[in-house]
């Protein structure tokens, strides 16, 4: 356990990576609230959307209720997080598999 939770995630947006210790029971909401502080609410949660990459599928957007538990993530994954630009439209991501940990090369 990390300081009382049980897993953290990185969450990635553009030269910025954010790790955030969390629980499996958490929401993606939560994760979002916990980029928002550890940006001294630079970044708001409602303008905020998390990614999950997936190298067949592209990138999941997902959605702020849906619990990490539910979403099968698990600790050390990687999240990447795009914010909103204006009303209808979000700065552009590229989501590729991490080198690092991409053991499929």
């Amino acid at each position: 356990m990390l300081n009382g939770y049980t897993m953290y995630l990185r969450v990635k947006r553009h030269s910025q990576t954010f790790f955030i210790t969390c629980d499996p029971g958490d929401t993606i909401r939560h994760i979002k609230e916990q980029v928002a502080i550890a940006t001294k609410n630079e970044l708001k949660p409602d303008d905020l959307r998390l990614l999950l990459p997936n190298k067949k599928k592209g990138a999941a957007i997902l959605k702020d209720e849906d619990t990490l538990q539910t979403l099968e993530i698990k600790s050390d994954t990687v999240l990447h997080m795009v914010s909103k630009i204006s009303d209808n439209e979000w700065e552009p991501v590229d989501v590729y598999p991490d080198p690092i940990s991409d053991k499929s090369s």
